[in-house]
């Protein structure tokens, strides 16, 4: 789930569910609107830009005309020269400097101050760090803002904020609190709020105590400390947080009981401790071990449930990294099962010591870049292929030094990326996604790998120049009007950064800064509800080094599928109940459907309807109850089970879907050991068809589950033919058993096992000795 976080008139935070929305915001690109820009007669301007203090020629300061491309650089004398419109305004920067900007009129001597700090370190009372606390400046007198600089501490509870102009500032450090007050919401569920503290320097509550801070050009100030009560601080902010009628456990008469260790062994004193009962109306119980690591949860009813725990400077292992949202809880920490009057001990759960990844990013003169994001990625199988997604560790932005730290890191294998395109650093136009050591190719980059609690340190790298274009048109919806909702520019590399834009009132769009390579355009209006995906369009352009100019796209409102499920039974088994199957037109090509795929379940009489549908698809049943399985998918009596199906003319007519479900189903099941013949739990089990034309992504003739405790595993409902069964390997969020190559490598030391309809094969697996 979401979370949505609103302040209250009582200073809480009120944290409320909502719906989750999957965005894999590293691959979009929001458009902002703007007002049309105004042609003008270019002119080229000469100036000059020096020290206000003494004059000095400020070599390689950056003149950018804002809002373009056009940019010119400082020579020996601190002279440039560029060609702009009359009314075009000027971006002046240079590192240690303050940012200024002027109208291209006044163009002339251009006298840059220099840019004073504020650094220092959050902790506790007791003298612990305090990393993710956010850390405010404030000119003297004023609140906090939104656009007031700010920054977070790292996981030495260090911060740096730099760039600003001389005067006076208050400074405050932002924390949330340990304590959590239950509260009923409106719907007559039970919720709760954190309290979230501004404490201002020196360590005081009261805005009118803070202390004010004068600063002078070129002064730093590395003492801006800040001592936290504890009960500010929350060390399990990591932990999932579980908000609605259900937050509590009932009472009960089973326990739960054991450790919080190291990946040594070691017991981790003090740590947040979480029992999460996972399916329908999760429920959770928080708790704190004590100074030995051990834990206990008594009075808690039989179930089964996941273990998590929290302390800053370690993760859960298994949380190595995250697409975009909410890690999945059923997948950290550990499991457990209990039954009622049930005493289970000696659960373990681990947590890995923190690494780190440092250093500073340049441009290609050696200038250092502030406010470039930097980001870790690791490779995973996502939505179809292979793809490079952001690591765990929230992406990092360099500070006026242009140096980072990426906390917070698991040990792996990673590549590190920066880019411009979504920060702050727009002054830096030209420029496309860089990787270490300084590669504007993914596919060229150098693996950092870190161990366990390992500082990877001094990782310097040149932001790589690139050609970049504009991508120009107009855009109307279905009936004709202009387009002004979610449009995004989706590339079809493994990765790249967010790309400046803009969409005008009349539908006219212009992506800027576009380095070369394929992309699709995206327009899209978001799924409308379960079973409606409502108006996309999908563009597929490419980009070389001169602008695309001229496109006319037109939304598409989709086409309306309806259809009936049928109940075929051989064995006498009772019909289910129909709201229990769903059916999904899932994508061929995932780069050209909606982040949001529509999703129906039958009524009682087994009718289902689909809407707004575009683009290749195969009609999938996506859920089947117990006991049944897919016989066949019938168009107008045709079979198009597994087929490609195009929803792309207005008048085509989908009104007679059927979908036939069967009681004979096909069944693969047996136990995972290892050398020793020992039971082998959370084994990743794959089924796949001997035809590597039936290996495409969603295929129902490629299956996996995960071992159970005693390592038994059961696969259901897949066709009849010939498979191959294997084990892979069981990466918590990666689909790359999905993988066709992967798949492939598996052939040779897979089990064959055929499937003829409704007959049950046992197939026993072992895993290699190492």
């Amino acid at each position: 789930m979401t979370l949505s976080m609103s302040k209250g008139q009582t200073g809480h935070t009120v944290i409320k569910s909502i719906a989750a929305v999957t965005v894999v915001a590293w691959l979009t690109t929001t458009l902002v609107a703007q007002a049309p820009r105004q042609a003008a007669t270019p002119q080229t301007l000469r100036g000059r830009v020096v020290a206000d203090a003494d004059g000095q020629p400020l070599i390689n300061a950056r003149i950018v005309v804002k809002g373009t491309a056009t940019s010119a650089r400082a020579g020996l004398e601190g002279a440039f020269t560029l060609v702009a419109a009359p009314g075009a305004t000027l971006v002046v920067t240079k590192a240690g400097y303050v940012r200024m900007e002027l109208p291209a009129a006044q163009v002339g001597t251009i006298r840059l101050v220099r840019a004073v700090a504020i650094g220092g370190r959050v902790t506790t009372d007791t003298g612990e760090p305090v990393p993710g606390a956010n850390v405010v400046v404030m000119t003297n007198g004023e609140a906090p803002a939104p656009q007031s600089p700010r920054a977070n501490t790292d996981d030495r509870g260090e911060y740096r904020i730099g760039g600003l102009p001389p005067g006076r500032y208050t400074v405050a450090a932002r924390s949330v609190g340990r304590d959590r007050i239950t509260i009923q919401l409106p719907n007559g569920g039970t919720g709760y709020t954190i309290q979230t503290f501004n404490t201002y320097f020196p360590d005081t509550l009261n805005k009118q105590d803070a202390t004010a801070i004068a600063l002078v050009a070129g002064d730093e100030r590395r003492d801006i400390d800040f001592h936290l009560p504890v009960s500010h601080t929350d060390p399990g902010q990591e932990l999932p947080n579980i908000v609605g009628p259900d937050v509590n456990l009932p009472v009960g008469t089973a326990e739960i009981n054991g450790s919080i260790l190291d990946a040594n062994g070691r017991p981790l004193p003090s740590a947040q401790v979480e029992l999460l009962a996972l399916g329908k109306g999760s429920r959770m119980k928080r708790g704190e071990a004590d100074a030995g690591g051990s834990f206990a949860f008594t009075g808690i009813p039989g179930g089964t449930y996941r273990v998590l725990a929290a302390l800053p400077g370690y993760s859960m292992a298994a949380d190595g990294f995250m697409s975009v949202g909410l890690s999945n809880p059923s997948t950290l920490g550990t499991g457990v099962t209990v039954g009622d009057d049930e005493r289970q001990t000696g659960i373990r759960v681990i947590l890995a010591a923190w690494g780190s990844v440092s250093g500073r990013v340049v441009d290609e003169v050696g200038e250092p870049v502030p406010g470039a994001t930097v980001s870790l990625l690791v490779t995973r199988f996502v939505s179809g292929r292979q793809r490079l997604i952001h690591a765990k560790p929230q992406t990092q932005t360099t500070d006026d030094h242009g140096e980072f730290r990426v906390y917070a890191v698991n040990p792996g294998r990673y590549i590190l990326t920066t880019s411009i395109g979504e920060t702050t650093a727009v002054d830096l136009p030209g420029y496309g996604p860089t990787y270490y050591p300084g590669s504007g190719t993914a596919a060229e980059a150098q693996y950092v790998n870190v161990r366990a609690g390992e500082q990877v340190a001094g990782l310097e790298f040149a932001l790589v120049p690139a050609a970049t274009a504009s991508i120009r048109g107009h855009i109307v919806d279905s009936t004709g009007k202009p387009w002004t909702g979610r449009f995004n520019l989706i590339p079809r590399s493994l990765v790249s950064a967010r790309i400046d834009a803009r969409i005008e009132p009349d539908g006219r769009f212009e992506f800027s800064n576009v380095p070369p390579g394929q992309y699709v355009i995206q327009a899209d209006r978001g799924r409308l509800g379960g079973n409606i995906e409502g108006e996309f369009l999908a563009y597929p352009v490419t980009v070389g080094r001169s602008d695309v100019t001229g496109l006319d796209l037109h939304m598409s409102a989709g086409l309306h599928v309806m259809g009936h499920v049928t109940f075929e039974s051989t064995l006498n088994t009772t019909p289910p109940d129909p709201a229990k199957v769903e059916i999904s037109p899932l994508p061929v090509d995932f780069d050209t459907v909606p982040s949001s795929v529509a999703v129906t379940s039958p009524d009682k009489d087994g009718h289902f309807e689909l809407q707004g549908i575009t683009g290749a698809r195969r009609l999938q049943v996506t859920r089947v109850p117990t006991g049944w399985s897919l016989r066949a998918i019938l168009v107008g009596g045709r079979n198009v089970t597994d087929e490609v199906l195009q929803f792309d003319r207005a008048n085509q007519a989908w009104n007679d879907v059927e979908v036939v479900l069967t009681d004979r189903v096909n069944e693969v099941s047996g136990r995972v050991s290892d050398a020793n013949a020992r039971a082998v739990p959370d084994a990743r089990v794959i089924v796949f068809s001997t035809d590597p034309n039936a290996w495409y992504p969603g295929s129902r003739f490629v299956s996996s589950t995960v071992s159970n405790a005693d390592g038994s595993y059961s696969l259901q409902g897949l066709p009849t033919g010939s498979y191959l069964t294997a084990i892979g390997p069981n990466t918590p969020g990666d689909d790359s058993w999905q993988d066709p190559a992967f798949l492939d490598s598996l052939r040779l030391s897979a089990r064959l096992v055929t499937l003829s309809e409704g007959q049950p094969q046992i197939v026993n697996l072992r895993l290699p000795s190492r």
